[in-house]
């Protein structure tokens, strides 16, 4: 058909270009379903694929029973003007197996790499939710992936803390937010916390969950994963991932306390921590503006974001000035700077933080120490406890002893024995545990995480102290 004039070509010309732009950004929106097959697994490994020909690439992992697209729409929307993304489909959820090593998360992280390196040849930031950020950290130890990884983002990551430690954190956390919003807890994981928490207590003595426990679990994949996820061990392996990791965490995540966030932030060498208050475990969805902003501020420019924080730092150097502490049956008392000394008799909800103190001692009651350093090298004893219940999170510990204890529950994540004789002197019934804690003497570093039982004597298994 002959057309009248060039004013009518030119009509033609901006239609069809107009259906060709509309068709491309409803392409990147919708994406691209690929699927790869691969030995080891049961069914195809797939994911969604955005904007392939872009130059620099995003990788996201969804959470525990998740969706690859709906739990990233809008990231994917925001992300794929830019960037190729894929969005990546965990296997074993949307094709269940019965398997319990196919709910691993070194199984689920060789499906990411295998998919990756299949399709997504260009550089990457790698964001994991929940198990995608498990995932996360297990794929970016890989040698393969830490070539092309630019950086990581990880939200709300469960797990990590010694098992018996975390199961108990979940449920400090649900004790303290009854009465007030659940955080946006996914509804998958509030139908099995109570019976998973039950399994990981009967777990305290084991290095994994037996294997008829997991068979048990065959027909609900989302449980199994669950158990192998909260039992995944990073012991020792975070100081050396060095590419820069931003942590995006809810401050009311009851499935991933704060705690855990602040234990990578000071545990991860280039990383930094933002908090969306008044948000749970999924704040990509609860507070998405806030939070594309901040992602939008790391993976596009490069840039932390302005209210990411580096870990606190922990004080160090002499007590120049003596000034004692006391605390005798009060309740939520805080102390922060230099101490000589500090004295706490049956006190509750106690914080110290950033403290440098030459020694410390509890005396019945519940406190929580973070940031600081105890003790000096010529000191006999750092910290002495008796019928307590005290929580050291990212503190050091120097002294011929670093704890005194007798009948005192002890819960330590990221604390170095600093030079120390011996880390433990136990006078009477003590449960230890024990998270990415060290003991460092002599130029020698010893690993601690796990879970004790000790009587009178006792110190930690030879395996331990190998």
């Amino acid at each position: 058909m002959a057309l009248g004039s060039g004013r009518a070509w030119m009509h033609m010309l901006l239609l069809i270009l107009l259906l060709t732009s509309t068709a491309v950004i409803g392409g990147q929106q919708r994406g691209e379903r690929l699927c790869l097959e691969a030995e080891g697994f049961p069914s195809p490994i797939c994911g969604w694929s955005y904007n392939s020909q872009a130059e620099r690439g995003v990788v996201l992992l969804h959470g525990l029973g998740g969706s690859a697209r709906e739990d990233w729409r809008s990231q994917i929307v925001l992300l794929a003007q830019d960037f190729h993304v894929l969005a990546i489909e965990l296997p074993g959820f949307t094709h269940p197996s019965r398997l319990p090593e196919h709910y691993t998360v070194a199984h689920f992280a060789q499906a990411v790499g295998l998919f990756t390196d299949h399709y997504m040849p260009q550089p990457y930031t790698l964001i994991g939710h929940s198990l995608g950020g498990l995932v996360a950290l297990r794929v970016a130890r890989s040698q393969a992936e830490q070539a092309r990884l630019e950086r990581m983002v990880l939200i709300g990551v469960p797990g990590i803390l010694d098992r018996l430690a975390y199961s108990r954190e979940v449920v400090g956390t649900r004790v303290r937010g009854q009465g007030g919003s659940h955080g946006g807890r996914p509804a998958l994981l509030e139908k099995f916390t109570i019976k998973l928490l039950s399994a990981l207590e009967a777990l305290s003595g084991r290095v994994q969950p037996s294997d008829r426990l997991l068979r048990r679990m065959a027909d609900n994949p989302v449980a199994m994963a669950a158990m192998q996820m909260v039992t995944e061990e990073f012991q020792g392996q975070l100081g050396g991932l060095a590419l820069p990791v931003l942590l995006l965490w809810g401050e009311d995540d009851e499935s991933a306390p704060l705690r855990i966030a602040t234990l990578l932030n000071a545990s991860l060498p280039n990383a930094r921590l933002l908090v969306f208050s008044g948000q749970g475990h999924v704040p990509m969805v609860e507070d998405s503006q806030r939070f594309n902003r901040a992602l939008t501020v790391f993976v596009s420019a490069g840039l932390w974001p302005l209210a990411a924080e580096a870990s606190p730092n922990i004080p160090s150097g002499p007590v120049e000035q003596p000034r004692h502490g006391h605390c005798f049956r009060e309740s939520g008392k805080v102390f922060r700077g230099y101490y000589s000394q500090i004295q706490i008799h049956s006190c509750e909800r106690v914080v110290i933080e950033q403290v440098r103190a030459e020694s410390i001692t509890i005396h019945g009651g519940r406190v929580e120490i973070r940031h600081s350093r105890i003790g000096r090298e010529e000191s006999e004893v750092a910290l002495r406890l008796h019928g307590s219940d005290v929580k050291l999170t990212n503190s050091y510990l120097q002294g011929q002893t670093g704890i005194d204890s007798a009948g005192s529950r002890i819960d330590l994540a990221g604390v170095v024995f600093e030079e120390a004789w011996q880390p433990l002197n136990i006078r009477s019934g003590t449960e230890l545990l024990l998270s990415h804690s060290e003991w460092r003497r002599l130029g020698r570093m010893q690993p601690l995480h796990g879970n004790y039982t000790l009587e009178r004597g006792d110190v930690l298994p030879w395996l331990v102290y190998r």
